[in-house]
């Protein structure tokens, strides 16, 4: 008690002592301050204005009524050390550096999310308009309910692609180099050089994209999610967004990168995004749904990363884009 009775004493600058010596007293008993301590002080040497002891001139000034009612803040203004101030910085940077990442982090998260609501509903309203209103047929070859890949072809018919290009002012291209035909001879897909915003290769299966809760350290290591489902064609918008056309294993699908594959972080359900597109009863039936709705591959198998929003749902690394931690936020976050 006396110890920070003491610091406050020495440290405030308007501390009255007729307001904290009821306090001190309190704290050790009145009997023993007034019969027993301050007597001992008045037999000290070293007593009166100029002794060194702060507490012992409160407590002489509160109990001597012939003595000035001054307080020490009349005689020694408030201040710190240079190291009691450079001790708390320090502490305040260690503490910055620890919570700010994760502050940005977040933030930059609820704006990719809000970035994914307004690229979803810009590719619905396109597709809606290309392939409902104007009957633009979305399949080069198909089956019943989805197209057919015959290993030379895009999957999509090219007047799709050319009708999705004009609906969503797309500023760049490219096409994947795996497949035989270009039907309107984009330039190659790549890492590097002009198509350093493509998330997949143009030469292999490889993506820049990882599952959620993975930071891909190079292509091919663990997060890792491959291309199959994404690596037909791609398109930039004028706003920074890529899309990633494509569909082998988890049916027709795009990829929604917010930021591009140039800004990272690349992962499922923080900047990158998945939309599966429905084609039935030989075209009739035409649809977006997100990754994680109903009717989406994997939507209700708990092992499946379509089935919920979390690094600990689904495969850390894998060639099926619906099965890839992360894979369900693109639903979720439409849901917010």
């Amino acid at each position: 008690m006396l110890n920070l009775f003491q610091y406050l004493v020495i440290r405030c600058k308007v501390l009255n002592v007729k307001k904290y010596f009821p306090l001190l007293v309190g704290g050790l008993g009145e009997e023993v301050i007034r019969n027993i301590f301050l007597p001992l002080l008045w037999k000290d040497k070293r007593i009166g204005f100029n002794n060194p002891y702060p507490l012992t001139r409160f407590l002489i000034r509160e109990v001597n009524d012939n003595s000035p009612k001054l307080t020490y803040s009349q005689s020694k203004h408030c201040a710190f050390t240079l190291s009691e101030v450079l001790i708390t910085l320090g502490i305040i940077g260690v503490i910055a550096a620890m919570t700010i990442p994760t502050i940005m982090s977040k933030i930059e998260d609820r704006q990719n999310i809000a970035k994914w609501k307004k690229a979803y509903s810009t590719v619905n309203n396109a597709f809606n308009k290309v392939v409902i209103a104007d009957g633009v047929p979305i399949c080069e070859y198909r089956g019943p309910n989805t197209c057919i890949d015959d290993g030379s072809s895009y999957l999509y018919s090219k007047e799709f692609i050319q009708s999705m290009k004009k609906e969503l002012n797309v500023v760049d291209t490219c096409a994947s180099s795996m497949n035989t035909r270009n039907p309107l001879g984009f330039k190659k897909c790549g890492f590097d050089g002009d198509n350093f915003w493509n998330g997949f290769s143009g030469n292999d299966v490889r993506s820049k994209y990882s599952a959620l809760g993975y930071k891909v350290s190079k292509l091919g290591a663990a997060g890792s999610i491959n291309s199959y489902d994404i690596g037909n064609f791609a398109f930039l918008l004028v706003d920074g967004t890529s899309l990633n056309f494509g569909g082998l294993f988890s049916g027709l699908t795009i990829g929604v990168d917010v930021n591009s594959a140039a800004k990272g972080p690349n992962q499922l359900g923080r900047d990158f995004f998945l939309i599966r597109i429905f084609t039935k009863n030989y075209g009739e039936i035409n649809y977006l749904k997100p990754f994680g709705a109903i009717e989406t591959k994997g939507w209700n198998d708990p092992s499946s990363g379509s089935s919920g929003c979390s690094k600990d749902i689904g495969k850390s690394t894998t060639n099926e884009m619906y099965q890839a931690a992360g894979a369900g936020c693109s639903a979720k976050y439409l849901l917010e």
